[in-house]
């Protein structure tokens, strides 16, 4: 574990955007350099920790396709949505980064230790709390702001009514961040929240990893392409778009 000063070598610039509650001095554990300034387009993938197979399905393609395209994926730490991401990144062989509400010694929940070992492994564990501290609901909604703040754009797979998710997509509004979601089945009540988004708040519908990367694209994110190939999730075909080296893969 180290931790990362303002200005110095692996600072994320990102996160001086929240101003005054900017974490003053975060700890990571993991690869080094991965938060720096010049690091690739970061999506932020959060959602319902009861997940549904529908969610965790959707999440879990969306993470994969774009990791394998060098998108860096930001999430949690906690069940469903969040676990769903970091393997499906993992998988795919790219970065995940998950931000705890705890000291980085420990691992919260403790049903994700092994897999936030993984990610400590291949990506890197973030949290602006000191070793030893222990996660409170309060901590728990407090580390949203810096998913959000890592992030290009956010995207919600899967989210109820009352989601601690919004707590992330009500952070990334204010900053202007680009915000993605998932319809789901109208009957569904872990769907309510990416419905609502949809319908009442004016965020972009996503139906595949398609549609995640021309957000990411419009929020301002470096992407080597323009446009993806077909989305996996969605099986709409979409146009290829070819980069100096061929078609992007």
């Amino acid at each position: 574990m180290r931790i990362l000063i303002h200005g110095g070598p692996g600072w994320p610039t990102e996160l001086e955007q929240l101003g005054v509650r900017a974490p003053f001095a975060p700890w990571v554990r993991g690869k080094p350099g991965i938060l720096g300034h010049d690091a690739p387009a970061r999506l932020g993938i959060v959602g319902a920790r009861a997940a549904t197979p529908y969610g965790a399905d959707t999440a879990t393609t969306i993470a994969g396709d774009l990791a394998q395209q060098g998108v860096h994926i930001v999430s949690g730490s906690q069940y469903g949505i969040d676990a769903a991401t970091h393997r499906a990144t993992l998988l795919a062989g790219g970065v995940a980064i998950a931000v705890m509400p705890s000291g980085l010694d420990r691992l919260h929940p403790a049903g994700n230790a092994s897999l936030l070992h993984h990610v400590a492994e291949n990506g890197q564990l973030v949290s602006d709390l000191s070793p030893g501290t222990e996660p409170t609901p309060h901590r728990t909604q407090q580390h949203g702001r810096i998913i959000a703040g890592l992030a290009n754009g956010v995207l919600v797979p899967e989210a109820g009514a009352n989601a601690s998710s919004l707590r992330v997509v009500s952070e990334a509004r204010a900053l202007n961040r680009t915000i993605g979601a998932v319809p789901g089945p109208v009957t569904s009540p872990t769907s309510t929240g990416c419905n609502w988004f949809i319908q009442g708040d004016g965020e972009q519908l996503t139906m595949g990893s398609g549609d995640a990367r021309r957000f990411l694209l419009s929020g301002g994110a470096r992407l080597d392409c323009q446009l993806d190939l077909t989305d996996q999730a969605s099986g709409l075909h979409r146009p290829i778009e070819v980069c100096d080296n061929g078609p992007c893969r």
